[in-house]
């Protein structure tokens, strides 16, 4: 059930040349409906939201990701995720990682601070609001967060990519490597609520650890094939069951 986490596990960096170009600006608020499959119908569950959020120091902003879950939803399974990274603007290299999460009766606190001079990733975390945990992790190349991977393959440079390529990559996940193969698909035209027919790159995506998602042939991501690449749909199948991720207006 974990919606946000999905839909940052889906955009994830593709070691591609990069737009002098941003394609997304301080100020961008993006807003998603995550819904569930069950008893032969789809049921809209939470609600999903990105923002670009500038500070005191022009080379960096910050990206902001929450998932809520409605009202009419809360007694059967709580949610209530923030997640938060501080990126270089010019490079987007994650600074500083915060997730915190309220799952139905399951809450954690976790944060990385990376540490580039020494090689190192910094993560702190608790759960169930137990004393704090700390330990040093392998800073390896080319990893990310969940959330400033996101927003980097937003600047890359996706016409480069020819039908059935495919990269494997590296994401920082609760502590852990998990290695990512994505396949680009070509371009498709779909409907996008409040863009009307829009042509979007579709790309497949496969992880190895399938707690989070299931290796499925469905598992596919669109992307707006204009300079703003924006994520406007998701579907995946998940251990226990399928949720779609939809861009709204």
């Amino acid at each position: 059930m974990r919606f946000l986490l999905i839909l940052s596990a889906f955009i994830i960096l593709l070691p591609l040349t990069s737009s002098s170009q941003k394609s997304y600006q301080v100020g961008e608020k993006l807003r998603y409906v995550g819904s569930y499959y069950s008893s032969g119908a789809w049921s809209d569950i939470v609600e999903i939201r990105l923002e670009v959020h500038k500070t005191s120091k022009p080379e960096v902003v910050r990206l902001v990701g929450t998932a809520q879950t409605y009202v009419n939803w809360d007694d059967f399974f709580k949610i209530r995720d923030t997640y938060q990274t501080w990126i270089e603007t010019e490079s987007g290299k994650p600074l500083l990682f915060k997730r915190s999460i309220l799952e139905g009766k399951f809450s954690m606190n976790l944060k990385y601070a990376f540490k580039y001079k020494s090689k190192q990733i910094v993560s702190t975390v608790s759960k169930q609001k137990k004393a704090a945990t700390t330990k040093n992790l392998n800073l390896q190349s080319n990893i990310y967060d969940m959330l400033s991977a996101l927003y980097l393959i937003r600047n890359m440079n996706l016409k480069a990519l020819k039908p059935n390529d495919k990269k494997t990559l590296k994401l920082l996940i609760d502590e852990k490597y998990e290695f990512v193969t994505i396949t680009f698909m070509g371009t498709e035209q779909i409907k996008v609520d409040g863009m009307g027919i829009s042509n979007c790159y579709k790309m497949r995506m496969q992880l190895q650890n399938q707690s989070i998602i299931k290796n499925n042939p469905n598992n596919i991501f669109w992307l707006t094939a204009d300079q703003y690449k924006i994520p406007v749909f998701i579907k995946a199948e998940i251990p226990v069951g399928s949720i779609q991720i939809k861009y709204i207006k």
